[in-house]
């Protein structure tokens, strides 16, 4: 028995098997069992064991004491320490579980992932299911006109503010919109892309109009890039400038 289990004054019961804790850790690590024990002062008996059911003992035994980078459980335990993680709301777990599914995203999971990081409203790993979906299509050319349904998914969550939205996330979901014809969500992706056109983007900007038949962003990067590079300034004349001016007028090949 090491000194935890010496200092231990609950237990929790999983799977039939005892898992000794102390109350003042338990409470301090999750705001759930803390509200659980605070009720003993309120003119409850004092609780000396809990059953915690819909969970696996391995799993429990990480809520409790965690683990380190040394000792990574498998990636199905992760999945279930995630949402444990989030229902007792060990935060600093749940992101630990988070960074970790993160670095397992593949074409196969991304969209069971995504379906987790909806319903726990896991914010970087549903962008990050996003990008990889949206990477996939791309890097694959693969057509998208038979996943309408996931489309329309990734566009609304890129649109709805769920996530920080990047140039790469907004570039594919016009590239998907485009495949699949769904002009209405096109035309707010557009909309989208020009509000964030830049310096740094109009070149990309202007391929992408080309590629996914966009004249309104064509128009609206020809005239930044005439703006950006067309007046006088710092830099105006460097190659790195007189090439970015050059590539956004001409018309890219795709």
């Amino acid at each position: 028995m090491d000194s935890e289990d010496e200092k231990s004054d609950f237990t929790l019961i999983v799977e039939g098997r005892r898992i000794p804790v102390v109350k003042e850790k338990l409470a301090e690590r999750s705001p759930v069992f803390r509200a659980m024990f605070s009720d003993e002062g309120a003119g409850e008996a004092e609780m000396t064991s809990a059953i915690i059911e819909d969970m696996h003992f391995d799993v429990a035994e990480l809520l409790v004491n965690g683990f380190s980078g040394k000792n990574r459980p498998p990636v199905e335990t992760i999945r279930d320490l995630f949402v444990a993680a989030d229902r007792y709301q060990i935060e600093q777990l749940k992101k630990k579980a988070e960074r970790m599914l993160i670095a397992d995203l593949t074409p196969n999971n991304v969209e069971s992932y995504l379906d987790m990081a909806e319903l726990l409203n896991a914010r970087i790993l549903m962008r990050r299911s996003v990008k990889k979906i949206l990477e996939y299509w791309i890097e694959s050319r693969r057509p998208v006109k038979d996943q309408k349904e996931l489309v329309e998914r990734v566009a609304a969550l890129t649109f709805g503010n769920k996530f920080r939205v990047s140039f790469s996330v907004l570039k594919g979901v016009l590239w998907a919109t485009n495949q699949t014809q769904f002009e209405e969500l096109k035309e707010t992706c557009i909309e989208r892309l020009i509000g964030i056109m830049s310096a740094e983007n109009v070149y990309d900007m202007t391929v992408l109009a080309y590629s996914c038949n966009a004249p309104i962003l064509k128009t609206k990067a020809t005239e930044a890039a005439n703006t950006i590079y067309g007046t006088w300034g710092p830099g105006r004349n460097s190659k790195k400038t007189r090439l970015a001016r050059h590539h956004a007028f001409r018309e890219p090949r795709l």
